[in-house]
């Protein structure tokens, strides 16, 4: 078996290129989507056309990104999509249009991780 690695090098003249070179987690949804955790934000891989993207949600209209370092990212039984931004736990729904943050409510000093256990729950 032969194994291919590709080194992605950030290009300021290309916004499809990772912008931080610093990756906290990698994950493969349901779907396929590779999705990569940074120090910075969320990105997305578009495997088709071999190019990253920087994950936006829109909010009621409003476009919103996440500015924190992403530790963890998981998926639910819902394919919901989870992840961990430092002092806030974010949840983004199946059409990852959306995203839902939760921070204030839950009192949180930081978080490393987030994980769904076998019956489920996050």
């Amino acid at each position: 078996m032969i194994v291919k690695f590709y080194h992605y090098k950030y290009d300021p003249l290309n916004n499809h290129t990772l912008e931080v070179s610093i990756i906290f987690s990698l994950y493969e949804d349901s779907e396929k989507n590779l999705w990569i955790g940074t120090s910075w934000t969320l990105f997305r891989y578009d495997r088709a056309n071999d190019k990253f993207i920087r994950h936006s949600f829109n909010n009621s209209g409003k476009e919103k990104m996440i500015e924190n370092a992403v530790l963890s990212i998981t998926e639910d039984t819902q394919k919901k999509l989870w992840f961990s931004a430092g002092t806030v736990i974010c949840c983004a729904g199946p059409d990852r249009k959306d995203i839902k943050i939760y921070s204030d409510k839950l009192n949180l000093s930081t978080t490393s991780s987030v994980c769904v256990d076998k019956s489920g729950i996050i």
